[in-house]
Formats: C-alpha cells, sequence, structure tokens
C-alpha cells in the first residue's frame, strides 16, 4: 500500500507540474497529490510500526502534540522571516561588543555599516549567525518547552519571566562571547579564535543558561510551585539518574570546553579521560553495586560492530591523517579512554537508562528484558543522532550492543561489546594512520 501510494504521488506530481493536465482543475490535481503524499507518509509509519501503537501514542501524549506542532510552526515561521530581525539585532550586538571591548583594547577599529569591529591585528563582520537571534530562539523554544512540560512544577505567572530572562541573558552572553573571541584573535591566536572558540562557546553558554533556567524553576521557592503534602513518596530513596548519565555528560563537556581552548582535536583526550575517570569515581559505590561479568559472546558481537563501523566508514570521505609531530601521550589516552571510558559511558546512557526509562521513571525496577522494541529503538536513533557524521554505521553497531544487552539482561555485556568494537578500531587506526577522533567520534 505504501508502495501504490508512492505510485501515486509520483504520477499526479508529474501532471500537476508537468505539461499535462487531463482536462482536469489544477486545484483537484493539487489535493489529490498532497491526498497521497499524506497517504504515503502514513503507511510509510505504518509499514515499520502498527496502527495501533500510533493510536496509543497519541492517546498517551494528549496535548503534547499541539505544544510541538506550535512550536514547530514557531520556527518555520522564525526560519522564514528572520532574516528580518538580524540587522536591527546584528547592530545592538555591535553596540553591546564595542563597550565590552573598551576596557581592554585600544584603537578598536568599529564600522557601524558594514558591522565590522575589532583591531588592526585582528578584526572580525558580525553577521546574521553571530548577532543573537538564533540563540535568543533556541532559548524561546527551550523555555516554551520547559514551561510545558513541568507546567505543575512552576508558579504561574511567574514563572513566565524566566523565559525573557533567559532571552536576554543569553543574546548577553553572545555579545561576551564575540568579545572574548576578538581577544583572543587579537592576542596572537587567530585559528583558536576562528575555528574552536567561535562554535563551541556559543554551545557552552545556551548549556549554561538552560541549566540556569532548569534550577531556577526547580529551586526558586518564588518560582516553583509548592510541593503537595500528598504526593507520593518517591519509589526510589536516590535520584540514580546521575550514575548513569554523569560519565557520558563529563566527557561531552570536556570535550566542549577543550575544542573551544585549543585548535589541537587530540589535545580533546586527555581531558576527557580525566573527566570521565573523575565522573566514575564519583559515583564508584553505585557502580560497585551493578553486575559488571560479562558473557562469551560479547566480544563476538563487538567483532560484528567494529566490522561494520570500518564498512560504514569507507563510505564516507577520508579523515585528515596524523602528522608525524603528534604527541603520542595523547593518543595512547584517546586510545584508553575510546577503549575503557567511552564504552562505558556510553551504555551506561544509551542501553543501562534511556530504555528503561522510557518504560518507567523508576528505572531501576524495569527489568532489561522487560524493555519492548520501541524504547530500544528509540535508544539505538539516539546514539546515532549522538554521532552525528558516523550515524549509519552508529545505528548499525548500536543495534548490535542492544543485542548483546538483550541476551542476558546486562549492561556489561553492552560495554564489553562496545569495548571490543572500539578496540578494533583503534588498532586499524594505529595500523592505517587515520585519525582516532575522526574514525570514532
Amino acid at each position: 500500500m505504501h508502495l501504490c501510494a508512492i505510485v501515486l504521488f509520483a504520477w499526479t506530481g508529474a501532471l500537476v507540474f508537468g505539461p499535462l493536465s487531463l482536462g482536469l482543475r489544477s486545484d483537484a490535481l493539487s489535493a489529490a497529490w498532497l491526498a497521497c503524499g499524506a497517504a504515503a507518509l502514513a503507511l510509510g509509519a505504518f509499514a515499520f510500526l502498527p496502527p495501533r501503537f500510533w493510536a496509543a501514542l497519541a492517546r498517551h501524549t494528549g496535548a503534547t502534540w499541539a505544544g510541538a506542532l506550535g512550536l514547530g510552526l514557531l520556527a518555520a515561521g522564525f526560519d522564514a522571516y528572520g532574516a528580518m530581525l538580524w540587522r536591527p539585532s546584528a547592530a545592538l550586538t555591535f553596540r553591546l561588543v564595542a563597550l565590552l571591548l573598551q576596557p581592554f583594547l585600544t584603537g578598536v577599529i568599529a564600522d557601524p555599516a558594514r558591522h565590522i569591529i575589532g583591531t588592526e591585528a585582528f578584526n572580525i563582520e558580525i553577521g546574521a549567525t553571530c548577532s543573537g537571534v538564533e540563540g535568543v530562539a533556541l532559548m524561546l523554544g527551550f523555555s516554551a518547552l520547559w514551561l510545558w512540560v513541568f507546567r505543575r512544577s512552576c508558579r504561574f505567572p511567574r514563572a513566565l519571566l524566566l523565559a525573557p530572562a533567559g532571552m536576554i541573558l543569553i543574546w548577553t552572553l553572545n555579545g561576551v562571547r564575540i568579545a572574548a573571541l576578538i581577544l583572543i584573535g587579537n592576542a596572537g591566536a587567530r585559528d583558536l579564535a576562528a575555528g574552536g572558540f567561535h562554535s563551541q562557546a556559543g554551545w557552552i553558554a545556551f548549556n549554561a543558561v538552560a541549566f540556569a533556567f532548569a534550577m531556577s524553576a526547580r529551586k526558586i521557592r518564588w518560582l516553583a510551585a509548592p510541593a503537595s503534602s500528598h504526593a507520593a513518596a518517591p519509589v526510589e530513596p536516590a535520584d540514580p539518574n546521575a550514575a548513569y548519565l554523569a560519565p557520558l555528560l563529563a566527557i561531552l563537556v570536556a570535550a566542549m570546553v577543550a575544542r573551544a581552548s585549543t585548535t589541537r582535536l587530540e589535545l580533546v583526550y586527555p581531558i576527557q579521560l580525566l573527566a570521565g575517570a573523575a565522573a566514575f569515581w564519583l559515583f564508584r559505590r553505585e557502580y560497585r553495586r551493578m553486575d559488571w561479568s560479562m558473557s562469551l559472546s560479547a566480544p563476538l558481537f563487538g567483532a560484528a560492530a567494529g566490522a561494520v563501523w570500518l564498512a560504514c566508514d569507507r563510505l564516507i570521505p577520508g579523515p585528515r591523517l596524523l602528522a608525524p609531530a603528534e604527541g603520542t601521550a595523547s593518543l595512547l589516552c584517546g586510545a584508553l579512554a575510546a577503549v575503557t571510558l567511552i564504552p562505558a559511558a556510553e551504555e551506561l546512557a544509551f542501553r543501562g537508562f534511556l530504555p528503561r526509562r522510557l518504560v518507567s521513571a523508576a528505572f531501576l525496577s524495569v527489568p532489561p528484558k522487560a524493555v519492548g522494541l520501541i524504547p530500544l529503538l528509540v535508544s539505538t536513533l539516539a546514539f546515532s543522532f549522538y554521532h552525528a557524521v558516523h550515524w549509519l554505521a552508529a545505528a548499525l553497531a548500536g543495534s548490535l550492543y542492544a543485542a548483546a544487552f538483550l541476551r542476558r539482561g546486562r549492561t556489561s555485556d553492552a560495554v564489553a561489546a562496545h569495548a571490543f568494537a572500539n578496540l578494533l578500531l583503534v588498532i586499524c587506526a594505529a595500523l592505517t594512520g587515520r585519525s582516532l577522533f575522526a574514525t570514532l567520534w
């Protein structure tokens, strides 16, 4: 049925956009074309998951779809009309950056007409992507989604003040980021300023503001709704989320900070290794309670995942080669992290936590073998998106890690399979001279 709908969609599309009309009204043809397209989308969804699943999903999510539709329309409207906003916002950003630079630099070059600011040694043009509009829109979307999802724990209308406060703060930090970029470039680190710092500093600022937004909404009594005296006691005495998520978050934050402060990607490895090791040490008591035994089948799943990853890697243009001057110590740190910390951190999050958390908030009470196909599919897709460029290899390898996880219901098997797959990738990278960073991330 999906194939038939696709054929009808192509045929009616040829009539709508082609020279033939068969004497039919163009609006009737357009309606038929759109109907065939909608039918093709629906039937394609039903081909992967039965209609009863989609009906249950719509029934259990309720008004969330309306909120998602509103945010989608808002994003589409901003994409269409956002260009109209960047010129006045860029002018405001220009004035803020000039004000921030005055105490630190003399002889600042400022051309408001062309939005160029800096010094003789290093100057930049503040364009649409640097005007702060994107950050403000992103913060608006985050604020709206947060306030809707956690509306029962917020005190309205006071909590609504968090949205403009977050938008103003993210715009201000964008000006601070640009001023810092100019200071770094003027000091001689032009590659660092225009490279890692330029992009990573923006994401660091957004994450910091989003975290402050979430903490303010939950911890400030003036903004948070009073707790109900009849609220049910928590199922678990302590929050177990941190032990499963902290290592991965620590590795991500360390990589983000490292890329913002250096142009050498290989220096990311030692920083990630230290951050991940610190997170594991912090929650060592929780990890001691887990079963870390490994089955003999785990390396087989890992070998298959490594082979799949290498096969998919050949479909992507080859990454840069390692320069002879690269430090051996940093590469050893990268190899060590890839075989130990990274598999454990990723599997705790994507196999040990996420599938069971989709089943129940008290995820520790969910037996791994009781996790259905849909939660595992969602976690595998999240694992794929997390690896960005290598999404196809990550999706296939993640499916094998999930199979290892389900076989005995132990996260340790998924960790072992992931570690063995990364070991094969490390060996291949060492033999071929390819970058570990490009191969594994």
